[in-house]
């Protein structure tokens, strides 16, 4: 504990000291924190900000809003090419008994792609405050790991996440669908 026992100039233990000599005190201490469905509940209940401090980025939030708006959008891309004369006219030229064979798989493809891209899109919090947690308690080591002056360096590869989260539910919904 002699690491964590700083003193200010007066003598008295600052805050920070406090902190980590509690939280040293209470390390084998262990609490299982729910998964996915459980992080949804603490975010709408407001209890993952009040009480574990765990804050969302901008780049998360406009990452998640960007993939349901795909999903918008290629609901809308499929009603406006279903409705589109080039459609209409290649589809009159197949056989009525047939026409099936051509709209059921159109229509399963997108439903699982828009299945996919949404379970993809509320992954995304549940996976972030599980990384947090794992990095606070030490889970994903950081200061003390010999690789940290290494990732110390790279910290702007970090917008590159940004770009998956659109992209990444694009190119699944394409493969998939």
């Amino acid at each position: 504990h002699k690491i964590a026992e700083y003193e200010s100039t007066e003598g008295y233990e600052t805050l920070l000291s406090r902190a980590l000599l509690s939280f040293e005190k209470t390390s084998e201490r262990r609490e299982d924190f729910g998964g996915f469905f459980s992080t949804w509940k603490r975010l709408f209940s407001g209890k993952l900000f009040s009480e574990d401090g765990i804050w969302f980025t901008a780049r998360l939030i406009s990452g998640n809003v960007g993939q349901l708006t795909l999903c918008v959008f290629l609901i809308s891309f499929f009603v406006n090419l279903q409705r589109s004369d080039f459609f209409q006219n290649e589809l009159s030229k197949v056989a009525e008994s047939e026409k099936w064979r051509l709209m059921a798989p159109l229509r399963y493809g997108l439903a699982v792609s828009e299945i996919t891209i949404i379970i993809i899109t509320l992954n995304y919090v549940p996976s972030t405050t599980r990384t947090v947690l794992l990095f606070r308690s030490g889970g994903i080591p950081s200061l003390h790991d010999a690789r940290f002056w290494k990732l110390r360096v790279a910290v702007d590869q970090a917008s590159l996440l940004f770009g998956t989260l659109f992209w990444g539910s694009l190119y699944t919904a394409i493969l998939i669908g």
